[in-house]
């Protein structure tokens, strides 16, 4: 009965780790320059120290976008940025992002990440069969 209760518990946590998200960590470098004002004649010019605010994160699926959070801006003397997204076991899946600034202003979209199918393989080996129970009858 312990055997039977031990392989019942071990496939109900399989099951629930197989649903669980698997995470991507992407990354990305900060934008070295500002966009500038053609309005104002003012042409791009390298980035000022503490001016971006946070990374706006965005997937995609076969089926939807979403939002998926924000990720505040680090210090000026870093220049890549690491962001975790949890995704579906799978389901082809991408990210895109943006800087905003201080004041809220966005800059334009990064390029799609390439898409990226976490797929976990085929199963493992199955363990060795122990007999559980000898009986008799029809």
């Amino acid at each position: 009965m312990k055997t039977l209760t031990t392989l019942l518990i071990l496939l109900l946590a399989t099951t629930a780790l197989a649903q669980a998200p698997a995470f991507v960590e992407y990354q990305w470098s900060q934008p070295t320059m500002t966009q500038g004002n053609p309005a104002l004649n003012i042409p791009p010019i390298p980035t000022p120290a503490g001016s971006l605010d946070k990374y706006e994160v965005w997937r995609a699926t076969p089926s939807d976008t979403t939002f998926v959070g924000f990720t505040p801006a680090v210090s000026p003397y870093t220049t890549d940025i690491q962001y975790a997204v949890a995704v579906d076991w799978n389901v082809p899946t991408t990210i895109r992002v943006r800087a905003l600034d201080v004041q809220g202003r966005a800059g334009p979209w990064s390029l799609w990440a390439d898409v990226l199918t976490v797929e976990p393989g085929a199963p493992g080996q199955t363990a060795k069969p122990e007999p559980v129970r000898v009986y008799f009858g029809s």
